[in-house]
């Protein structure tokens, strides 16, 4: 069984997951789930799933709040898909009405599986301005290459006059 917990996540919640990678889960709903058995987040909005996250690491913060944060590494959507016969029996007894967390099981990936991929934003409030050095490291430490090996050129292409479209 693979165990996941549902959750309420408004728009502006998702928005920010998207770009800062992570979710803050708070201190009143952090103990109402076995956290460390827990592979996914199943987000809901208005009661039903609406993205179904994967949890890459829980992070327990020192501060007296005792939040914790789950750090994602890829997150699907299931907007609309509640006509997918495969959405309705994957979540037919998960939706959700509760403001806190909710433990759930699943008897496979197919919860998972049939949500579209929703990509990261660039995380420019972690690194800050890219610069060449970075994007340089990053990408070695994304293709498992060393520094030495990753090339980066950026070319402008010259606008033709002759070609460019009417407005």
């Amino acid at each position: 069984m693979i165990k996941a917990v549902s959750m309420q996540c408004s728009l502006e919640q998702f928005d920010s997951i998207t770009s800062d990678r992570f979710i803050v889960i708070p201190s009143k709903i952090n103990g109402e789930a076995n956290w460390k058995d827990i592979d996914y987040l199943v987000l809901c909005s208005a009661h039903s799933p609406s993205w179904v996250a994967k949890i890459e690491e829980i992070v327990i913060l020192k501060e007296k709040s005792r939040e914790m944060i789950a750090r994602l590494s890829e997150i699907r959507s299931l907007s609309e898909k509640n006509s997918d016969a495969h959405y309705s029996r994957a979540y037919e007894s998960h939706y959700y009405n509760g403001a806190g967390a909710c433990p759930t099981e699943f008897p496979d990936l197919q919860f998972y599986n049939i949500g579209d991929v929703v990509g990261f934003k660039a995380r420019p409030r972690i690194y800050g301005p890219l610069s060449m050095d970075t994007a340089i490291q990053e990408l070695a430490d994304t293709y498992g290459v060393d520094p030495d090996q990753v090339e980066i050129i950026i070319r402008s292409k010259p606008v033709d006059p002759l070609n460019t479209p009417e407005k």
